[in-house]
């Protein structure tokens, strides 16, 4: 739907993607396939991006996996639309720092907001781009090791000294 309403809209599939034929016929002037890369080629294509989409299934198996997709797309700049899987939405602030969506209309209305308003790429990109230099950083992560850290040794230490429950 975004390809027929916006003709200078690309879409780059980097990796392995099976698209219908039907859909790469009529869109083959829009659609460009990247074959699977290691990161440095990935992120070469990723840096050329001006919006970064990352489509999941809903369900269990997704909601494990991590904000990486978000992470190197913010880290570069660039603005982000992830699907509505659980730690996507306990990690990215929904407008502010990039965009969740479910359901065809919620995507193309969002993506749609992108591609026509260069000022908010920008500007959710940029706060992306600050929050992973805030909160990624590797002095952020290695607080936040050291207080895990010494949040299980105290709880050790606590536990041990409590004197055993018989039963």
């Amino acid at each position: 739907k975004l390809l027929d309403k916006h003709a200078s809209v690309r879409l780059i599939i980097s990796g392995y993607l099976q698209l219908p034929s039907d859909f790469l016929t009529k869109h083959q002037q829009q659609v460009v396939l990247k074959p699977f890369a290691e990161l440095s080629t990935y992120l070469t294509y990723l840096s050329e991006a001006d919006i970064n989409i990352a489509v999941l299934l809903e369900d269990d198996i997704n909601d494990c996996k991590s904000e990486l997709k978000w992470f190197e797309a913010a880290s570069l700049g660039i603005p982000s639309v992830v699907s509505k899987t659980r730690n996507y939405l306990d990690v990215i602030r929904h407008g502010i720092d990039g965009f969740i969506a479910s359901g065809h209309d919620e995507w193309f209305d969002t993506l749609e907001r992108l591609v026509v308003d260069p000022e908010k790429r920008f500007n959710i990109a940029s706060t992306a781009q600050h929050r992973i230099k805030q909160d990624y950083s590797v002095p952020t992560l290695a607080d936040n090791i050291r207080t895990v850290i010494e949040t299980a040794i105290d709880d050790f230490y606590e536990a041990a000294s409590r004197p055993a429950n018989p039963l």
